[in-house]
């Protein structure tokens, strides 16, 4: 039972589902499961954010899918957007995806700042790492071989014969 759940999310998470007539990417299903985001309410300035699962939004919902026709038609992704709503956060799931659910995968970040990857990079990170500690083992990869402040690879070490 615990194979065939795990099996079933990794297919989620690679191709969606639909329900209703409504199909949200697999990479929408990823960020609305598997990622977690400093929450916007407060019970006072100063507090400090509680992390929580993203709620839907139609505007996500529209990114994961614009993502995903871009992705089918091997485009790239251009948007234009305010600062703040969140697409650092979806791109970091996006990358966080990648990393747990397909093989063989490479991402690579860029941006003009270097303080923006930084940012960037600690949210795939932090993401990664929730996966991890999270899911019973269920999305687990360790990280042997490569495992930097900018860098990470999928690998473990299997000692054979000495």
């Amino acid at each position: 039972m615990y194979r065939d759940f795990w099996n079933e999310e990794y297919r989620r998470c690679k191709n969606g589902m639909t329900i209703n007539g409504y199909t949200i990417t697999g990479f929408n299903y990823y960020f609305l499961n598997y990622y977690q985001l400093p929450s916007t309410e407060q019970e006072k300035a100063g507090d400090s954010r509680t992390v929580i699962f993203p709620k839907f939004f139609v505007y996500q919902y529209e990114f994961f899918h614009y993502f995903e026709l871009c992705r089918s038609l091997r485009k790239n992704v251009a948007i234009m957007k305010n600062r703040g709503c969140g697409a650092s956060e979806m791109n970091a799931s996006i990358f966080d995806c990648f990393f747990n659910c397909f093989r063989n995968s490479i991402c690579l970040l860029t941006a003009f700042d270097g303080n923006y990857v930084t940012k960037t990079l600690d949210k795939i990170w932090n993401g990664i790492s929730f996966t991890d500690d999270n899911t019973q083992g269920g999305m687990l990869k360790l990280r042997q071989v490569v495992n930097t402040a900018t860098k990470k690879r999928s690998t473990y070490y299997k000692v054979v014969n000495g």
